[in-house]
């Protein structure tokens, strides 16, 4: 029941002992059916393989003939097994045939190339039946033993038999040895003795005249790729009407084998079982209901009361809105957040899209990328999650690289201009000091919500010593936000003192929590945080070398060159500016996050739920977790 309900992940007793619960013994069969379903499942696996991906759907339903919540797992076992002995063995005759054609494609060809550089040597009596060939290729150090071989034909054969030696390249020597059959074995023995490696010819080849074998195996090789493209889909359409069957089995074996592990995990006392897992708090209710239906009194769902040490425990269950969704997986590729703190999964989707917008900053290229970013997702989206994000985050960025193009007035950089297209705020190329000075400012705003965010956790988790160094940065920042305020003149002079108290105070907040230590490290801390405000100066940096790119392209229809070669090149120089948009300005503003906003206050070390019976779920945002 909990399996088809998939939301609780089920813990094992047998790694929880402060539950106070004895593990229930396992039936006899246990590891017996357990191992058997497991080399079952293996088995499909190696089958699912081969078959074509549309034939076999990751999440096909189970065959009809498997009844999944009452079938015993050693009928099952049986049902799988017995259908399975039936179908290997004609696949595996297939499988054979494709990877010894593969080999003999793969081999063929340096058998080939030996043999040809010493057909220059062959002799005419090559082609004489009683006589036997063999081809030797020896290091040019040790070309003597031709002269020793030659004597062992002639002790053994008299004059009926030829050698002719070349130099291959600068380190070898090849020889083409022709004597009678009578000979061979005596001669292959004194090769074996001598350590002579011969010149093999392939299976299948032997016993022909050189230059015949050469032809052959010449059109072998040329008949090799279209043999191996019909055994494979001969292969595949002999698998293709078994695909969701196959798919379904496997579904059916592991939660066979969930199933079993579940309830060798189990613990309880006298004649009562118990299940402990963590469950969704707006699950639970649910949960209980459908218990309640299906099984009745017998089974009791209850809420266990959480300390703070179990909250930190609880599995992570991400339910953000639909359109941060896609942004979770760059939250992830860092790590999850550890339970009971904040998920900034939320606040990456209104920042990012904004900051790649603002670095992107031209209509043009926002609106090809949109459509770079449409196509991407339509194409490979529904069949693979990363690019269904990718894309999403991109379609965000580039509506964002639109309207801050808008502002500043470009469409594929200054043509925007030329055509008559003003700047809504102010010109890239024109107003340097004024975009520096924006780009700090939103670094600014962005570090200061990291730390306040921060200060907000450390309280959520009662750790005063992070949330007074946490403060004690805001301050400093404050300090330093009065101070230049009043310096370019923007605020009053009467701003310098408490100005100058904030950052002193802000400082003695700082060192004050590490000791004696934090008068080495709190100054680091102090200037790395300047430091990161003053990283958000590449929003502005990328931007402008994008603005520039792009006026060079522009700038060469203009030359005395063809036109035609002008709008070529600067198509190119375009195409170029726009791969770099996509590519550059995304890679800084994960940057940005991962380093100067997520420093302040993400901590790491989450861990997934995983329901038993399924994967996790997303959906809107969750209450908490609760364990029952």
């Amino acid at each position: 029941a909990l399996h088809a309900l998939r939301a609780v992940e089920i813990l094992d007793v047998r790694d929880e002992p402060d539950l106070g619960l004895e593990p229930m013994s396992p039936s006899p069969d246990y590891a017996e059916h357990a191992e058997r379903l497991a080399e079952l499942r293996g088995r499909v696996d190696a089958l699912l393989v081969l078959v074509p991906e549309s034939a076999a759907p990751g999440l096909a339903p189970a065959p009809p003939q498997f009844e999944l919540d009452t079938m015993d797992p050693k009928l099952l076992a049986a049902e799988v097994g017995e259908w399975l002995d039936r179908l290997e063995p004609s696949v595996r005759q297939m499988v054979k045939q494709i990877d010894e054609l593969r080999h003999e494609r793969d081999a063929l060809p340096r058998h080939l190339e030996s043999i040809q550089r010493l057909s220059p040597l062959l002799p005419e009596l090559v082609e004489l039946e009683s006589y036997e060939t063999v081809l030797l290729m020896l290091d040019g150090r040790h070309a003597g033993l031709l002269d020793l071989l030659d004597a062992e034909l002639t002790t053994a054969v008299g004059a009926r038999h030829e050698v002719v030696s070349a130099p291959v390249d600068r380190n070898a020597v090849g020889a083409v040895v022709v004597f009678p059959r009578s000979a061979s074995e005596r001669i292959d023995a004194w090769l074996g003795h001598e350590d002579v490696s011969q010149v093999a010819v392939p299976g299948g080849f032997e016993g022909l005249p050189i230059r015949v074998a050469i032809a052959r195996m010449e059109d072998r090789l040329r008949a090799l790729p279209g043999l191996i493209a019909d055994a494979e889909g001969e292969l595949r359409s002999s698998l293709r009407p078994h695909g969701r069957w196959l798919a379904g089995a496997r579904a059916t074996l592991g939660s066979a084998i969930d199933r079993l592990e579940a309830a060798a995990g189990a613990g309880g006392f006298g004649h009562v079982a118990v299940v402990v897992g963590w469950v969704p708090r707006d699950e639970i209710e649910r949960v209980r209901m459908a218990l309640g239906r299906s099984l009745g009194p017998e089974v009791v769902v209850t809420e266990v009361a959480l300390g703070r040490e179990a909250i930190a425990e609880a599995p992570l269950l991400l339910r953000n809105r639909r359109h941060a969704r896609p942004f979770e997986f760059l939250v992830r590729l860092l790590a999850l957040p550890k339970s009971g703190t904040i998920d900034p999964t939320w606040l990456m989707s209104l920042f990012l899209p904004l900051f790649f917008g603002m670095m992107v900053g031209d209509v043009g290229y926002g609106i090809v990328l949109l459509v770079v970013a449409l196509v991407l997702r339509r194409r490979f989206g529904v069949r693979y999650a990363f690019w269904r994000d990718l894309g999403s985050i991109l379609v965000m960025g580039s509506i964002w690289a639109i309207v801050w193009g808008v502002i500043f007035g470009e469409v594929f950089g200054d043509l925007g201009w030329r055509l008559g297209l003003h700047p809504l705020w102010l010109n890239r190329e024109r107003s340097l000091v004024p975009l520096l000075v924006f780009a700090i400012a939103l670094g600014f705003v962005h570090v200061v919500l990291g730390l306040v965010l921060g200060v907000w956790n450390a309280w959520r988790q009662r750790r005063p010593s992070l949330m007074v160094e946490r403060g004690g940065m805001l301050l400093l920042l404050a300090g330093l936000f009065l101070l230049v305020g009043q310096a370019a003149e923007r605020l009053p002079g009467a701003m310098t003192t408490p100005g100058l108290a904030a950052m002193m105070v802000g400082l003695a907040l700082v060192i004050a929590p590490q000791g004696w230590m934090g008068l080495l490290t709190g100054p680091i801390e102090v200037l790395g945080a300047f430091g990161n405000v003053l990283s958000y100066l590449r929003i502005a940096a990328i931007g402008l070398a994008s603005v520039f790119l792009a006026k060079i392209a522009n700038e060469f229809t203009g030359l005395g060159a063809p036109i035609w070669l002008g709008v070529l090149i600067a198509a190119l120089l375009h195409a170029m500016n726009i791969a770099l948009g996509a590519f550059s300005p995304m890679i800084q503003a994960i940057r940005l996050h991962y380093v100067e906003f997520f420093g302040k206050f993400f901590e790491g070390g989450g861990r997934a739920f995983r329901p038993f019976g399924g994967t996790a779920a997303t959906g809107p945002a969750p209450a908490g977790a609760a364990r029952v």
